[in-house]
């Protein structure tokens, strides 16, 4: 998904992570907190995964970049697992294209939500946003702990 050129400018927090082993940098994770969660929340099936309710606004993460040196591959969901703990955050989203393979797919939402006749009732405008298609996948602490 290409980043806006405002993404970076609005004054949210953004963390590095760097993995090294032996004085040599083997990986790299970009993230941030997640704004658009009401967006996700309301157009991707993201309740398979979490139950809101367990998580706070400020613990769901967006990832924006994610390297890590083929070598190291095998130990990439423990390195994410070390960004989630690090960054105290328990959710990561990662809208990405082809999906990650250490992370879930999460699918689509297809609501058309029929704005006449919810009248006053109607979702906000921050939902009904149109924005560019992307895929999601998500990651977080029970799914790190469990077996391939």
């Amino acid at each position: 998904m290409p980043l806006p050129d405002s993404t970076f400018l609005d004054g949210t927090e953004i963390q590095c992570f760097v993995a090294k082993s032996l004085d040599q940098v083997v990986g790299v994770a970009l993230l941030r907190r997640e704004e658009d969660i009401e967006y996700i929340r309301s157009h991707f099936n993201i309740e398979d995964f979490i139950y809101f309710n367990h998580h706070k606004r400020d613990e769901h993460g967006r990832l924006f970049h994610f390297a890590l040196n083929p070598v190291f591959q095998q130990y990439s969901k423990h390195f994410l697992k070390e960004v989630l703990r690090l960054a105290h955050k328990s959710c990561l989203y990662y809208p990405v294209c082809p999906r990650y393979t250490e992370t879930q797919p999460v699918t689509r939402r297809q609501i058309i939500y029929p704005l006449d006749q919810l009248g006053g009732n109607a979702p906000s405008e921050r939902i009904l946003a149109n924005k560019e298609p992307f895929a999601l996948t998500h990651l977080n602490r029970k799914l790190t702990l469990e077996p391939k």
